[in-house]
């Protein structure tokens, strides 16, 4: 009997040390993976490019450290910007910061002291070309972007029109598509509020130097309003009632605006079906840099060229600014200065999904032999090596370099003004002097903020 009450309390204890043995394991596993390294990347609630999705794993493999996305969910960017302003200063904050190609500039993020300067810290900005160096960095951008002009070459012929040259201007590109409206009325796609209303505002000089003062009511305005209005309701436009074409302003933000989810989707029909003998295509996915197979387009069929409509800052790019309140900064450097090697930046051009552009020198060799093994025609590369010679005489500047008061500026001023462009009721020069004047002083105001 005590042999076997031994046996019992032994068996027991056994089970026992076994049993602490593997939740002392388990609590130690824990307490390692709890106490990891990691860095914090904050970005819009957006889809992760691919590349950049498999160098974070790479990363935290090779560094045994984790890198987690804190993705914020968001209807707006004005939205976005206000749950990201809360994360920054807080202590140990996110590491990076991930700027998307739109809307995303980076100024005001050093001008609040968030930004720190990365300069001496990230030793692959050496290999950036030259149109992103600065004497201080702040920002680093890991792919790049250009959308050019895409004209359907049929049309071109049926105009009589020669295929133009990448050096043609903005001259040339008016008298070809007054060409083509002369021909029947056409649709009016969001190419065309960009051609008549969004670009031509961009390129007027409203600000003074320093930035502290607007003048809207003005002679050059009132003749920008007038000559927007003559041209979208001159007969050359098929306009159709059902649609509010001021909500072009909003077009990308429609999440929240039925109205212009309707132009889009409007938009996506006339792409697809080609249902107004497209001279402008409203494809947009192809990149003036890295040119992959278009998906509703003959490739033998377009021309790609400049788009002599846009000020000059037309390069568009992605990358990271790193939070000064950020936690383990000294990882955030190591993981930008990697995703500027030589493989990583191959990686983008061959693998991503979108139409990014390596922002690196020294791989030109390579990308050549990927052009050649996809028998990229030598037009579209000649079109690549134009803007990048652009680019780095600095003729073309990056999208996300702007000064963020002054892109807010122009998009509240855009969505101001398309309510009387759009209105079709004839304004005198006394009544714009009325409206602009209002304007002028809310703006004013608003600088003084």
């Amino acid at each position: 009997m005590k042999k076997k009450l031994l046996l019992t309390l032994s068996i027991f204890l056994i089970l026992n040390l076994i049993g602490c043995s593997r939740y002392n394991e388990k609590t130690l596993n824990k307490t390692v993976k709890d106490n990891k390294k990691e860095i914090i990347i904050v970005m819009w609630d957006k889809r992760i490019n691919s590349v950049l999705s498999l160098y974070k794993q790479t990363f935290e493999f090779d560094n045994d450290i984790k890198v987690k996305f804190d993705k914020i969910k968001a209807s707006t960017y004005e939205e976005y910007l206000k749950k990201l302003n809360i994360k920054l200063y807080l202590e140990d904050g996110p590491t990076l910061i991930l700027l998307g190609r739109w809307r995303n500039t980076y100024k005001k993020y050093v001008d609040q002291g968030v930004a720190l300067e990365v300069t001496d810290k990230i030793s692959n900005i050496e290999k950036l070309y030259d149109g992103f160096k600065n004497d201080k960095m702040y920002y680093i951008p890991i792919g790049m972007y250009y959308n050019p002009i895409t004209l359907n070459k049929k049309y071109l012929d049926d105009l009589g029109v020669k295929e133009p040259k990448l050096n043609w201007r903005k001259e040339d590109y008016i008298n070809i598509k007054n060409k083509w409206l002369e021909l029947q009325p056409r649709i009016f796609s969001y190419r065309e509020y960009l051609d008549v209303v969004k670009y031509p505002l961009n390129n007027l000089r409203i600000f003074n130097k320093s930035m502290e003062k607007v003048k809207i009511n003005t002679n050059e305005i009132k003749a920008y309003i007038h000559n927007a209005k003559k041209q979208i309701y001159s007969g050359n436009y098929d306009l159709k009632r059902e649609h509010k074409y001021e909500k072009y302003s909003k077009y990308y933000e429609y999440k929240r605006d039925e109205e212009v989810q309707n132009l889009r989707e409007f938009n996506k029909a006339v792409m697809i079906c080609d249902i107004d003998d497209r001279l402008l295509s409203l494809n947009g996915s192809e990149s003036g840099l890295k040119f992959r197979e278009m998906y509703f387009e003959n490739p033998k069929g377009i021309v790609l060229l400049p788009d002599v409509m846009r000020n000059d800052y037309q390069v568009y790019t992605w990358g990271f600014i790193v939070n000064r309140n950020g936690k383990n900064t000294d990882l955030g450097y190591k993981f930008i200065n990697g995703l500027l090697e030589e493989e990583q930046q191959i990686n983008i051009y061959r693998n991503s999904v979108k139409e990014d552009f390596p922002v690196i020198k020294g791989i030109e060799e390579e990308i050549k032999k990927i052009e050649k093994e996809r028998k990229i025609e030598d037009r579209f590369i000649k079109l690549k090596e134009y803007i990048l010679d652009k680019f780095n005489k600095g003729e073309y500047k990056v999208y996300n370099s702007q000064d963020s008061k002054k892109v807010e500026f122009y998009n509240m001023l855009e969505e101001d003004l398309v309510k009387i462009i759009f209105d079709e009721k004839e304004y005198s020069d006394e009544d714009l002097s009325r409206e602009l004047q209002k304007l002028e002083d809310k703006y004013n105001m608003w600088l003084t903020e």
